[in-house]
């Protein structure tokens, strides 16, 4: 197989940088109400200069939340180029929101100004009431109570006509706008019982160790058609049955936490290996090894690849392509298939030495991962050159002293110097050292990486100290010391302007003679 037959998503890879086919945050919704609000402050001349501000603000959030989707988001990121860090631009929707609801509470404020003014904005409430029920019809939605909502609030603002009943008036269209943003999020996300998110499912129980080895997880969503393949269905998670009582939602999450998918199995301490990239954060090679475990699925590969990775137990709803494998224990599921626990058979532990390397990279690393000949158990494939000799000596043995996610430490001893190889994923903000010394970070078996170690017993120890987030934690601190300087700073003014307050104000008294 070559590394150009690997079954890359496009899709996914070009979702990077947020690039979904919706633009904006599918749980953010503002209402009609609050941009009545909003757009009443706008049209109040008394507040216009802070309207206005927040407005803007308003405006270049959503510029740049729109991400690619927006003609403004390229010349921003120009003109200010590290905005391109930033992986889910449609998050600005946040500010965006916030700077609406603050023009929203002027507009609150400015319910007792002209007529004229909030005869506008009621007939935008009109049209935009009209506006929404076109668009449910024309996506063959059913019109939601949001067109009602701002029809009343029209009426109601429209009919204020005297200072004497701004106050009444007011606390109607707060209530109302209220009203509005609790029904809007009452559906909007299923809530589960505490004791789902909570209690551990059965197979936690099977598949639970203290050795460090690991769990695979099968993926039916992808590659596409992984279920129709494999279960003969295209949903390979729905409830065959659910009580009417409970949201479907809710008991499709049941049926996933069940299966441990998406990664949740490590919400109770098994770690997992060979799992998608949900995120599109992870690096070629490891996506890479992903697929390939997929595609060598009933081959000798299979079981390599897995002992490999550590997985001393694999977690399915099938079991077509697992013979190499034993069935351990069947699980009953909400989806209808039993849940199969296999146990892999000599699963490489955690980390181990070996005393032989070839140096094989890309395509070349993946043909020496289908070579028969290639022995995980005293070789490893290094992208670059490892600095000892083969040798058919025992390579050593190795103990974990601490193992955390961002720090690992182990003590190794071996007759010669070796590799020590780790089934943990590759990434260069791994730094490694031995006995203190610095030491170069190999890639090995493709995605996992490795230490070479000289002969003896030495302590190794490896921290993840990536450079983004030291960045990252940089303007995060300076970002703390300038608004606790702002804060101290505008004390210091308001201090000054209360100690000369109490001077002005006699100045300003008339002074009488005798």
């Amino acid at each position: 197989m070559s590394r150009s037959t690997l079954p890359f998503e496009p899709r996914r890879w070009t979702s990077l940088y947020d690039r979904p086919s919706q633009p904006l945050l599918y749980s953010l919704y503002l209402g009609l109400p609050v941009l009545a609000l909003a757009l009443l402050a706008l049209v109040n001349r008394a507040r216009a200069t802070r309207a206005t501000a927040l407005a803007g603000v308003a405006v270049l959030a959503v510029a740049f939340a729109m991400g690619p989707h927006a003609v403004l988001y390229g010349p921003l990121a120009e003109i200010v180029p590290w905005l391109r860090v930033f992986r889910y631009p449609s998050k600005a929707m946040l500010a965006a929101a916030l700077a609406i609801a603050l023009l929203a509470g002027l507009g609150a404020r400015a319910l007792a100004g002209a007529a004229r003014g909030r005869l506008a904005v009621a007939l935008f409430l009109i049209l935009g009431s009209a506006g929404t029920v076109l668009v449910a019809r024309r996506f063959e939605a059913a019109p939601t109570w949001s067109p009602l909502v701002g029809m009343v609030f029209a009426l109601v603002l429209a009919r204020q006509r005297v200072h004497q009943t701004a106050s009444l008036t007011r606390l109607s269209l707060v209530t109302l706008t209220a009203v509005d943003l609790v029904a809007a999020h009452v559906e909007l996300n299923a809530t589960a019982p505490t004791a789902l998110l909570s209690t551990p499912p059965a197979v936690v129980a099977e598949a639970l160790r203290d050795d460090g080895r690991r769990v695979h997880v099968w993926d039916y969503l992808r590659p596409p058609g992984t279920s129709e393949r494999l279960l003969g269905r295209a949903d390979p998670y729905r409830p065959a049955t659910w009580p009417p009582s409970l949201d479907h939602r809710v008991v499709e999450f049941a049926a996933q936490r069940q299966l441990l998918v998406a990664a949740t199995a490590t919400f109770f301490g098994l770690e997992t290996s060979f799992d998608f990239d949900n995120r599109g954060l992870y690096p070629r090679d490891l996506n890479d090894i992903a697929y390939f475990l997929v595609r060598t699925e009933g081959t000798p590969v299979h079981l390599r690849l897995l002992q490999l990775g550590a997985v001393a137990r694999v977690i399915a709803l099938h079991d077509r392509g697992f013979e190499g494998l034993r069935l351990e224990r069947m699980l009953p599921s909400l989806t209808g298939d039993p849940i199969r626990v296999f146990s892999v058979p000599e699963p490489r532990p955690r980390a181990w030495l070996v005393n032989r390397a070839r140096v094989a990279d890309g395509a070349a690393a993946i043909g020496a991962l289908l070579d028969p000949a290639f022995d995980p158990r005293e070789e490893a494939i290094v992208a670059t050159p490892a600095s000892f000799e083969p040798s058919s000596l025992v390579a050593g043995s190795v103990r974990w002293l601490g193992r955390r996610a961002d720090r690992q430490q182990l003590e190794t001893d071996s007759p010669r110097p070796a590799l020590l190889v780790l089934a943990d994923a590759y990434d260069p903000g791994w730094k490694a050292s031995v006995d203190g010394a610095p030491v170069a970070l190999l890639r090995a078996n493709l995605a996992f990486r490795a230490v070479p170690v000289p002969e003896g017993r030495h302590r190794v120890e490896l921290v993840y100290r990536p450079r983004p987030v030291l960045g990252g934690l940089a303007v995060s601190g300076s970002a703390v010391v300038a608004c606790l300087g702002l804060i101290v700073a505008a004390r210091s003014r308001l201090r000054r302007a209360t100690a000369h307050k109490p001077l002005a104000s006699a100045a300003r008294e008339p002074r009488h003679h005798d």
